[in-house]
């Protein structure tokens, strides 16, 4: 909506997806020799089919460009709105491992924020050739995929196990294999985030002065700060 003081605009934006991770290896496993001699082997816990799912993606804003004599206003809010999940994760036996399945997870994350912004430019003498100019505003960081992946329980994972090639044969198979060490291979540890995690933010910060030169050229001069806030 376009006046001769204001120019508004507001609008949605939204976005939802998955991602799937299918890892099938030959053989489960990667045979290591030392100086030509075999001596262990590195066993997966393949295979592996994990899916994560970004159940939405909203912003929802309202921005204004408004005039007053020589100075202009951009004020500007955001809402936005993450949802990622893990959906029931299943994958059938390998030769190292059991069938896993695992439940569902929802809200992993649930994010809402309020993203507000404000720019604004001065002409500081009324010819339209010099200009201070400043900006702050609030950016959630993009997450797609990532806070959810981190939590998923089906990984992959690996083990080291002693190897004699008995029969000299340059195959490892089972009954030449050490036992295993690891009595939870194949198996995450439970990891759950903190409840009380926000989503991180940037705050940028500007402040400067433009100045027409000539016509069609013009000269800034301007001071950028960035501040990240909710490390994870």
């Amino acid at each position: 909506y376009v006046t001769g003081s204001h120019a508004l605009k507001a609008g949605w934006q939204y976005s939802e997806g998955f991602y799937r991770q299918v890892i099938v290896q030959n053989g489960n496993l990667q045979q290591l020799y030392r100086n030509g001699v075999p001596y262990a082997v590195t066993v997966y816990n393949t295979p592996i089919n994990a899916r994560t799912e970004l159940s939405g993606d909203l912003g929802l804003y309202i921005q204004d460009a408004w005039t007053i004599k020589r100075l202009t206003l951009s004020p500007g809010i955001r809402f936005e709105k993450l949802k990622e999940g893990l959906p029931v994760q299943s994958a059938p036996a390998g030769r190292f491992v059991p069938a896993r399945q695992f439940s569902a997870v929802e809200c992993l994350p649930c994010w809402s924020d309020f993203v507000p912004r404000l720019g604004a430019a001065y002409d500081l003498f009324g010819t339209g050739r010099t200009a201070i100019k400043g900006s702050i505003g609030r950016y959630m960081d993009t997450d797609l995929f990532a806070f959810a992946r981190t939590y998923n329980p089906m990984v992959t994972s690996t083990h080291t196990r002693t190897w004699t090639d008995a029969n000299r044969d340059d195959i490892a198979q089972d009954a030449e294999l050490g036992p295993s060490t690891n009595a939870n291979f194949g198996v995450r540890a439970n990891r759950n985030p903190d409840p009380d995690i926000k989503r991180p933010f940037q705050m940028l910060y500007s402040v400067g002065v433009q100045q027409e030169v000539r016509s069609g050229i013009s000269a800034s001069l301007f001071f950028y700060r960035r501040g990240y806030h909710r490390l994870i």
